[in-house]
Formats: C-alpha cells, structure tokens, sequence
C-alpha cells in the first residue's frame, strides 16, 4: 500500500481539519470534494519527509486553503467577501500546521529523552 493510501487510512478516510471527505457537496458553490490529499506538514521544499508522522489527510478545500492558485476551482469569486474569507481561513490554517510542528517536535525530543 502506497504511504499516501496509508495516511488516507489512518485518517479514516476524511479530512483532519473540517471532517469532509470525497465526494461531499458543497452546495454554497456546487463543487463537490473530489479527493482527498496526504499533506505534507513540514513541505518537502522544506526538507519535509515523507513519513506517516509528516502527513496529515485534506480534503481538496482544505488543501486548497494553504494553495491560492486553487481558490478560483472552489468559486470563491461566487462567495461575498470570499477571498477575505479564505485568507482567514488560511491564517488559521497555518497556525494550526505550526501549532503541529511544535508538538511533532516535542515529541520527537520526549522520546530520545526517553531513549
């Protein structure tokens, strides 16, 4: 099973953040979830590596959140005050992956502590 597949089980197939999962409707923009995404917390442009403990299941809104380039798929233009909406939506979302990376972190640090 590929490590993607992994996650997306480990998740139970729905998305940390918001619950969704494929193939939800969104009837504010009539776009339905499409698929689900292994995210990586710490990107991989970082040094981000792919393990289970550095991925985390999005579904495509919450994937798109953290990617502009995608807002216009979601019809974000179709939503008052959408774009402002998503880039709250993406401040939460950052501080969330940061608030994970701390923990990771310190987990990390707790178990060689522990070693």
């Amino acid at each position: 099973m590929k490590l993607s597949q992994k996650v997306k089980h480990r998740d139970g197939f729905a998305c940390r953040l918001c619950g969704d999962w494929k193939g939800k409707y969104y009837s504010e923009t009539g776009a339905v979830v499409e698929d689900i995404h292994a995210h990586h917390i710490i990107p991989k442009a970082q040094g981000g590596p792919d393990t289970m403990e550095n991925l985390i299941t999005l579904c495509d809104l919450c994937h798109g959140v953290v990617t502009p380039n995608w807002w216009r798929w979601f019809g974000i233009d179709k939503i008052e005050n959408g774009r402002q909406k998503m880039e709250k939506l993406k401040l939460i979302f950052d501080n969330y992956m940061d608030t994970i990376r701390v923990e990771g972190k310190n987990s990390s640090q707790t178990d060689k502590n522990l070693s």
